[in-house]
């Protein structure tokens, strides 16, 4: 049981790590769309990708 547990802990760890990482992410894309407001569609791309690998990995 004790196994389990230790590695629920590792993995609710690397879901917080991911999450603030995604925090992270939003913050600068919002700090370069307001620089350069046609990087939206590329920036909207990138991050669509990335919500799509992160799924996969986790799923």
């Amino acid at each position: 049981m004790r196994d389990i547990q230790t590695e629920l802990s590792e993995l609710k760890g690397e879901a917080n790590e991911r999450e603030q990482k995604l925090l992270i992410l939003e913050k600068r894309i919002g700090e370069l769309t307001k620089k350069k407001p046609g990087a939206k569609l590329m920036v909207f791309t990138i991050v669509l990708v990335g919500l799509v690998l992160l799924i996969n990995v986790l799923g």
